[in-house]
């Protein structure tokens, strides 16, 4: 379908916004402790907005939404399972996460299970993460290839350039203001979207009754429905509990270290589960997909692997006026870079805190300075951003096989191993130092001994036998290495204790990190955002109906509104910390 030039424009603008936002958030960073976590100064708006939109990804509006097409409600398990976890760390696991005093989860690792342990997390790290990268930028090329018909080899490689110019230069500060600025785009555009479906469809009633004929509604489907076993109540239930023990884990608790103290991380994420369960009518457009425009998805999605995940794009080809398809293109691009500039910032501080110091000190070499260690971690994000590229254009090969389906057997088979063993020391935490590896190696070795003699047994090793398998296999490896607690010696038993002691104290801001410059971060982005607002409502420029034009100017207020906001209380928060006699770091906005 062939696009306005207006759609290419908006598109280009954006570009530019972003790409300038490395340079505008250089002078930020003094040290790889600003590079890397902002220097623990994040307000809880800023960090509860980077966190919601570095969980949602161009996949969501490609694979999840296909998945919702053809199934309904069963993909959601996923959501519910991410609700139920959101809910346990706003109330007390954040706090406890950012008290770790840490810049990196593989340090979490360190303190926890010892110093050979983290070069295994590090190194799985390292290889790992950049997988997910890779998933979220061949589900934006679905996105785009869908709307505009251009090679998603093309699109892979021009969104990687376009995250290396922000990430580079501006490190963590830039990756959250990017995915603020990116969160209030995304926002208002996906609501515009559920609105002009459920309009389409007939209204809320309508829409209720029309989908439950479709038999969107049902949770379940009964075994035999889909291969794999998928969509049946197992398959949910052990969807559920992959993303509980995928977000109660220690791995996350880098997510929080950027945050100002325990009752700061607690607060965003209180943000994040109400972004998160906001997000929860992002299944209207696929449902309304299936219901009216089922055969122009497929149509639409025959240039795909899996034509189903062109739902949502059918729908926002259908309904939104012109001008708009440029918009949620970049609300794609916006959730898409968000997960992926996340894992290239945390990848390169991995690298730089927990792989480079060990090689340096086999060479006999001086350990980098703060200012090293950040010009490392930038020439590093380049390398992350080309091994993700690499990623997203071999997945772009695969025929057959969607994103979710990709997503989800590539969680279950090598992650949750991985993973399982940081969520129970959570729970069990006398076990010691050698459990994570014992159960890690169990749950990746075992499973494979046991699947042969499951099959010679008839039983199919659907997706749920196989989480169900992997879990115990890991699980038995955890507890089995309470019969080697002897090999740890007192002190290394202390420096159990002493993890969990930290994780309970709480943080003196003052004392640990100074000043903070919450009225810096409310300037530069409040100017951001009304600039942003400003540009959506140029699009009124373009011809349109007048339910078109007042769709534009109420997206462009909402933003520019929030901008305002921001810049009102930026100010009265700088002349407040002059009247107190506050300094101003230097380098910030005057």
């Amino acid at each position: 379908m062939e696009q306005p030039i207006v759609e290419y424009i908006t598109i280009a603008a954006y570009v530019i916004l972003v790409g300038s936002l490395g340079f505008i958030f250089k002078s930020f960073n003094k040290d790889s402790n600003d590079y890397f976590r902002s220097g623990a100064r994040t307000t809880w708006w800023l960090l509860g907005t980077s966190l919601w939109i570095s969980v949602v990804s161009a996949s969501v509006f490609t694979g999840v939404a296909g998945a919702q097409f053809e199934s309904g409600m069963a993909p959601m398990a996923s959501n519910f399972g991410i609700m139920v976890s959101l809910v346990l760390l706003a109330t007390f696991l954040a706090g406890w996460f950012r008290q770790l005093r840490l810049i990196t989860s593989v340090e979490v690792i360190r303190n926890r299970f010892g110093v050979v342990t983290e070069q295994v997390y590090a190194w799985k790290h390292v290889v790992l993460q950049p997988v997910y990268g890779g998933f979220q930028l061949f589900g934006l090329a679905i996105f785009v290839s869908a709307v505009f018909g251009l090679p998603m080899r093309g699109v892979i490689i021009g969104l990687a350039v376009t995250i290396a110019l922000y990430t580079f230069s501006g490190g963590k500060w830039a990756v959250m203001a990017t995915d603020f600025l990116q969160s209030l785009i995304l926002i208002p555009v996906t609501i515009l979207v559920s609105v002009l479906a459920l309009r389409a469809v007939g209204g809320i009633g309508a829409f209720i009754e029309k989908a439950g004929e479709a038999g969107l509604w049902e949770l379940t489907k009964p075994a035999g429905a889909f291969p794999d076993g998928k969509y049946t109540w197992a398959w949910v239930a052990a969807v559920f509990f992959m993303q509980i023990v995928a977000q109660l884990q220690l791995n996350w608790s880098a997510r929080f270290f950027a945050a100002k103290d325990g009752r700061e991380a607690k607060k965003a994420s209180w943000l994040l589960l109400f972004l998160f369960i906001f997000t929860f009518h992002g299944m209207i457009a696929p449902f309304v997909a299936k219901i009216m425009y089922a055969e122009q998805v497929y149509e639409v999605g025959a240039v795909l692997s899996k034509p189903v995940e062109a739902a949502y794009v059918t729908v926002c080809q259908e309904l939104l006026p012109a001008g708009l398809i440029g918009l949620i293109i970049v609300a794609m691009f916006s959730a898409t870079s968000s997960s992926m500039d996340s894992g290239i910032n945390s990848n390169a501080a991995v690298l730089v805190r927990n792989v480079v110091p060990p090689i340096l000190r086999r060479m006999k070499r001086n350990q980098l300075s703060g200012e090293g260690e950040m010009k490392l971690g930038k020439l590093i994000s380049l390398l992350m951003i080309a091994y993700i590229t690499a990623i997203a254009l071999y997945l772009s090969s695969i025929e057959g096989r969607g994103v979710f389906e990709l997503m989800l057997d590539f969680a279950a088979i090598v992650n949750f191993p991985l993973t399982l063993p940081t969520f129970l020391a959570l729970i069990f935490r006398k076990a010691p130092r050698s459990s994570a590896l014992m159960s890690a190696l169990s749950g990746l070795v075992l499973p494979w001994l046991a699947f042969p003699v499951l099959q010679s047994l008839d039983i199919q090793t659907t997706f749920q036998v196989r989480v169900l398998v992997i879990a115990l296999s890991g699980t038995i490896g955890y507890f089995a290495s309470y019969l080697f607690a002897r090999f740890d010696d007192e002190k290394h038993r202390e420096q159990i204790r002493d993890f969990y002691r930290t994780m309970h104290t709480p943080v003196d801001f003052e004392k640990e990190v100074g000043e903070s410059n919450d009225d810096a971060q409310m300037l530069i982005l409040g100017r951001l955002a009304l600039l942003v607002g400003g540009m959506m409502l140029l699009l009124l420029l373009v011809p349109n109906e007048p339910w078109a034009r007042i769709s534009i100017i109420c997206l462009g207020l909402s933003v520019g509104s929030i901008g305002g906001i921001l810049l009102w209380a930026g100010v009265r928060a700088r002349r407040k910390k002059r009247a107190l006699g506050g300094v101003i770091p230097p380098g910030h906005v005057q």
